[in-house]
């Protein structure tokens, strides 16, 4: 479960700078079974999730940490992105809880 979310937040997460970088990636489209989204968030979900599944693969070697690192960052920064903060002193406090606890 942990995989696939992430994997889905680092394909939001990037579409969001790849759409900055170009305009013409931020057309909408619609596939099928899914709601309305991006063309570079439909580009970049399968190398997310290969990404994803090449560490639930390799999980137990000893560099699989920076992918999952990578992986988390990415959570993090969906959760960030989807969640309004009325107040950025609030944000930047979970924020920094966040990265207190992937060091702990």
């Amino acid at each position: 479960v942990y995989a696939l979310a992430a994997a889905c937040s680092l394909a939001v997460v990037l579409s969001t700078a790849l759409r900055a970088l170009s305009p013409r990636f931020a057309r909408p489209v619609t596939p099928p079974l899914w709601e309305p989204t991006s063309v570079s968030t439909v580009a970049l979900l399968p190398p997310s999730l290969l990404l994803a599944a090449y560490w639930f693969l390799f999980r137990h070697a000893p560099l699989s940490w920076l992918i999952q690192d990578v992986l988390s960052g990415a959570l993090a920064a969906h959760v960030a992105i989807s969640l309004r903060f009325r107040d950025l002193r609030v944000a930047s406090i979970l924020t920094a809880l966040a990265v207190i606890y992937d060091l702990v």
